[in-house]
């Protein structure tokens, strides 16, 4: 690992004396299901809880579609 000397810093970005750009070739692209399920994962380990899809039964995805309705009336 390389150490950086910060020449000045602040909320929103930080000035160094000198960077070098690691070269990261990604031979292939995700798809969308690999993207977003590695999207739930990096929520999960910083502490959301992930809330799996309802059943496909009509009362579950009512169910379902009613909890998310007061969450995010509670978020607000």
């Amino acid at each position: 690992m390389t150490d950086y000397k910060a020449i000045a810093e602040s909320n929103n970005f930080i000035i160094l004396d000198k960077y070098t750009k690691c070269s990261q070739v990604n031979e292939s692209y995700q798809s969308e299901s690999d993207l977003e399920r590695e999207f739930i994962t990096d929520l999960v380990n910083q502490g959301y809880e992930y809330l799996y899809p309802p059943k496909s039964d009509k009362k579950s995805k009512q169910s379902y579609s009613k909890l998310v309705t007061i969450c995010k009336k509670l978020e607000y």
